[in-house]
C-alpha cells in the first residue's frame, strides 16, 4: 500500500471526527485497560494516577489513544489500530526530524498539505490555509484536535521520510510575519522589491494600510505577474 501526504491529510481530518484521548507512546488504539498497563509498563513517569483514573474511564466507551507521532505512525501503520506495525519505522518526534530529507524553518512554510510541523518534544500535520490537526494534551484540548498554526510555536517543517510527496507545485508559500514587519519590508526581503507592497497585500486580500500582526501569516506569490 502506498502512504502518501494527500492519504495522510484525509486519514487525520477522518480521526478528528473520532473520540480520541493523549496517551503517551498511543499508536491511536482502542483505550482498553490492558493497552493502559502495557502503556503504564513502559512509561511510567508519564501516567500519573490522575491521568489513568482519566483513562479508565474511557474504556469500553469506543475512545481510541494515540500521542502527537503515534497519530502519525498510526497512518503509515495501516490506519487506526495500527495494523501494520514496523518497528523500523516507530520513532520519536526528534528521530522523525533527523530522519527527514527535506524540511525547513516554519518561517517560510510551504503551503503543502500532509507537512509534518515540529517544535521539540511534538509534531502535528499541516492540513493547509494555516490550520493543523495533531494530537495533544493540555490548553489545546486532549486527543486530536485542529489548531491555527500561528501562535502554536512550531519552529520547522519537514516532509514525513515513511510516505511519499509529489512536488511541490502550489504558487506561494507561506510567511510567518515577525515584529517590526511591513507590506513594504516583506516585500523587499521576499520579493525583491518593497514597491511591490501593494500587490502582496493584494494577494492577501488587504489593504496595504492594513495592521498586520507578529506570528500570523501572508501568502508570498514565487512570481509576481
Amino acid at each position: 500500500m502506498s502512504y502518501t501526504a494527500e492519504g495522510l491529510v484525509k486519514y487525520v481530518k477522518e480521526v478528528k471526527c473520532k473520540k480520541t484521548a493523549y496517551m503517551w507512546g498511543g499508536l491511536m488504539r482502542p483505550i482498553t485497560k490492558p493497552y493502559i498497563t502495557q502503556l503504564m509498563s513502559m512509561y511510567p513517569s508519564k501516567y500519573t494516577n490522575l491521568r489513568v483514573s482519566r483513562l479508565q474511564m474511557l474504556t469500553e466507551s469506543d475512545y481510541f489513544g494515540s500521542d502527537c507521532v503515534g497519530l502519525i505512525k498510526s497512518y503509515y501503520f495501516g490506519g487506526i489500530g495500527s495494523p501494520y506495525y514496523i518497528a523500523g519505522q516507530d520513532v520519536n518526534t526528534g528521530g522523525m526530524f533527523s530522519l527527514a530529507k527535506v524540511k525547513g524553518s516554519i518561517d517560510k512554510l510551504p503551503e503543502r498539505p500532509g507537512l509534518i510541523l515540529y517544535m521539540d518534544g511534538h509534531v502535528g500535520v499541516y492540513i493547509g490555509n494555516g490550520r493543523c490537526i495533531e494530537c495533544t494534551l493540555g490548553n489545546y484540548g486532549d486527543g486530536v484536535v485542529e489548531t491555527a498554526v500561528a501562535g502554536r510555536g512550531w519552529t520547522n517543517w519537514m516532509e514525513c521520510p515513511f510516505i511519499s510527496y509529489k512536488k511541490e507545485s502550489t504558487e506561494y508559500y507561506l510567511y510567518c510575519i515577525q515584529p517590526g514587519d511591513s507590506f513594504w519590508s516583506i516585500a523587499e526581503k521576499e520579493m525583491g522589491n518593497g514597491s511591490l507592497y501593494h500587490t502582496l497585500a493584494a494577494y492577501n486580500d488587504m489593504l496595504p494600510n492594513e495592521i498586520i500582526h507578529p506570528n500570523e501569516y501572508l501568502k508570498i506569490p514565487k512570481e509576481v505577474k
